[in-house]
């Protein structure tokens, strides 16, 4: 019960927490970090299009953090552990789409001035300060994040709200604006390295845990900075981008499946990986040309990002 972290060579499972001892801050290593854990995501269907996932649309969500990884130490955290656990809202809204030549759908997302709105309003910031926000990081002694309903009157929101009812930690976003590299309609900064981008077997969104399919349905790729912080450590903007020689904050990928037999009221859930690397540490040297993730290669290679 000491709240030791657990080396690649032992057990990984986490040690349980007395109900009486107080927990743990999040632990951030002095060293380049993967946040491993699992999300939850809905479409808002803001062109009333049904269950396709269309220009304009909105993907909104949650995700957990259960483990950190510090060149192979690993520590639990969340329930069940002597940590805090540490989670995360997003949403992101489709700024375009494409269909690729092996016949899966490929999306480029940007910011939505709603949840930066909303984000001001809950953490009693001055409007327009967290323009471009898509990822709000919060820590919480309560660990009692969920994308399963406890009851059958829970919806999607009440779900949410698990995940940043905490000390908020970071706002991670875009930083440089929308770029214009690209055209007027690419939200994709490769000079910057700043992304959100996917590459979905379906568009079937919303239908996917009722269209047969129970495998993946995609992935997700991200390339943050940060916009806001909170209590959380200092970052380097230092992490190889998925989108070009860019460096920035916060990196990472997640896979997309539909929920089948699951009682929640997401349309995806999902597992994600995170890298962040602290300031006091020598940033990475940026992605070298021709090692782009598969699916964001997918994409360069169809044309998807030409000027």
């Amino acid at each position: 019960m000491d709240g030791k972290v657990k080396t690649s060579g032992e057990a990984s499972h986490p040690e349980m927490a007395p109900r009486n001892l107080a927990l743990l801050p999040v632990p951030f290593p002095d060293a380049r970090l993967l946040l491993s854990g699992f999300s939850a995501t809905y479409l808002i269907d803001s062109q009333a299009r049904g269950a396709t996932l269309d220009v304009g649309d909105i993907l909104r969500g949650s995700l957990r953090i259960i483990d950190i990884e510090d060149a192979g130490t690993v520590t639990c955290i969340g329930s069940g552990t002597l940590y805090n656990e540490l989670t995360a809202v997003f949403e992101y809204k489709v700024t375009d789409k494409s269909r690729l030549q092996n016949g899966e759908f490929g999306y480029v997302f940007g910011p939505v001035a709603r949840f930066a709105a909303e984000l001001e309003s809950l953490l009693n910031k001055p409007a327009g300060s967290l323009n471009g926000a898509m990822f709000a990081m919060f820590e919480d002694s309560a660990q009692n994040y969920s994308r399963m309903r406890t009851n059958p009157a829970q919806t999607r929101e009440d779900l949410i709200r698990t995940a940043n009812d905490g000390t908020y930690l970071y706002c991670f976003g875009y930083t440089h604006g929308n770029s214009t590299i690209f055209g007027p309609k690419r939200n994709v900064n490769f000079h910057h390295g700043e992304g959100v981008a996917a590459v979905l077997f379906s568009d079937k969104v919303a239908a996917a845990a009722t269209q047969g399919n129970s495998g993946t349905l995609g992935y997700f790729y991200y390339g943050l900075n940060v916009i806001d912080y909170g209590s959380g450590p200092l970052l380097s903007e230092g992490e190889p981008s998925n989108f070009g020689p860019g460096l920035v904050v916060l990196s990472g990928a997640s896979i997309a499946t539909p929920p089948i037999g699951i009682d929640t009221p997401f349309d995806l859930l999902g597992d994600i990986d995170l890298t962040i690397t602290p300031l006091t540490l020598k940033p990475l040297p940026g992605r070298k040309p021709g090692t782009l993730p598969r699916g964001i290669k997918a994409l360069a290679d169809y044309g998807f990002f030409d000027r």
